[in-house]
């Protein structure tokens, strides 16, 4: 709870995953991937309660044995690759509605997204408090500047694809740009119940993360990536702060 306001964390975890196999439970550093984000919302300190919204059985022993809420199972509808992040996130209100829980805020906190860390969720939730928000979404800084990059006819010609006056800037001299990397979404509950919407009109901020955090598993590529990165940091803040310490 932060200022009165009651927060429900959102797990979602569905069992068909086709670029990454089995990717919610697979072992990532010793742990299923599921555990690290289980983790971390269990060790902030402003969610009330942290719940699983999965249609996998496997996904679900885990969690219980977490302690982890698993107040339904997901429907056969909200888990195949079209259904959205905002139908699964009111088909979990409506759930707790008609047990009547009350919850102000949300944040969805999605399993590939293993290093970011309790201190992450409590931050944005900070952020979102202090500027008396709508919405929090986590952002981290593109790969790239946006431009040196462009579009590739199927003749691979280069002829126009960056400004040339791009072409001797400095990339340090270029303005920084951000990309939304998936881990933390807040969103007022009334706010997303009225626009189905993480992002309203106004009163969106961003919460900012580093990109050694900011890993979103969407390939085996960025499995593997993110597995390194927790690897070489397995003594130090990212570690301490997000491994499974009781699973």
């Amino acid at each position: 709870m932060i200022e009165n306001k009651r927060v429900l964390a959102l797990i979602p975890a569905r069992a068909g995953s086709k670029r990454v196999k089995g990717k919610n439970i697979r072992a990532f550093n010793g742990e299923p991937l599921i555990a690290w984000t289980i983790n971390a919302a269990l060790n902030s300190k402003y969610l009330d309660l942290v719940a699983l919204s999965s249609d996998c059985e496997q996904s679900k022993e885990i969690a219980s044995r977490l302690g982890v809420a698993i107040p339904f199972t997901r429907p056969h509808a909200l888990a195949t690759d079209t259904a959205s992040s905002v139908d699964v996130a009111l088909h979990a209100l409506t759930h707790y509605a008609n047990d009547k829980e009350h919850f102000d805020l949300l944040i969805l906190l999605q399993v590939t997204s293993p290093l970011r860390t309790p201190g992450d969720i409590d931050a944005a939730i900070e952020l979102y408090a202090a500027k008396e928000a709508k919405a929090v979404v986590s952002v981290s800084a593109t790969n790239y500047p946006p431009a040196w990059t462009g579009r590739l006819g199927a003749d691979l010609a280069m002829d126009e694809f960056i400004a040339k006056c791009q072409l001797s800037t400095r990339s340090q001299d270029l303005e920084a740009h951000y990309g939304i990397n998936g881990a933390i979404y807040i969103i007022d509950v009334a706010g997303l119940t009225a626009t189905r919407s993480f992002f309203p009109d106004q009163g969106c901020y961003a919460y900012i993360m580093p990109r050694a955090r900011a890993v979103d598993i969407d390939d085996e590529f960025d499995f593997q990536l993110a597995e390194l990165i927790a690897a070489n940091y397995s003594h130090s803040s990212i570690r301490d702060a997000t491994a499974p310490q009781h699973y």
